[in-house]
């Protein structure tokens, strides 16, 4: 927990998080896009994310 207040990219998304809210609660067709592009950015990070991680597993392997 102490963690996520000292990082400055959770602190980010936190108030990008925020953000998003208020803008669901003001103009909610808007922010159903926006929803649809960050999941998808977060499923492909992901991904990205597995990927690498499998690659380094593959290279302690060998």
């Amino acid at each position: 927990m102490e963690r996520i207040f000292s990082d400055p990219e959770a602190h980010v998304c936190t108030l990008i998080g925020s953000f998003v809210l208020t803008l669901t609660l003001l103009k909610y067709q808007i922010t159903k896009t926006v929803l649809k592009y960050c999941l998808a950015f977060s499923v492909f990070r992901f991904i990205v994310m597995q990927e690498s991680l499998s690659s380094m597993t593959l290279l302690c392997v060998k």
